[in-house]
């Protein structure tokens, strides 16, 4: 049986994990229009899709230092 506590935990790592996935999809589309990082991390910053995931992970992305703090490496690779 699934407690309460353990479905909100999954519902925020689920969460978690879209904004990721949406932070790293922006950045490689970002990057193919040759739009650098530090702009783009600019506008997220400025905009209502700021998130503490996104301001936690943009030392490591512009510095391309890899963190296997995921389950799935898609993202890994994507925002590289």
């Amino acid at each position: 049986m699934i407690t309460a506590r353990a479905s909100r935990q999954a519902g925020a790592e689920h969460e978690h994990r879209l904004i990721y996935e949406g932070l790293c999809e922006s950045l490689t589309l970002a990057k193919k229009l040759g739009v650098p990082p530090e702009k783009m991390f600019e506008l997220i910053e400025a905009s209502m899709i700021r998130s503490g995931v996104a301001e936690y992970k943009k030392p490591f992305i512009l510095t391309q230092i890899i963190l296997p703090t995921s389950r799935s490496s898609s993202c890994t690779k994507t925002c590289t």
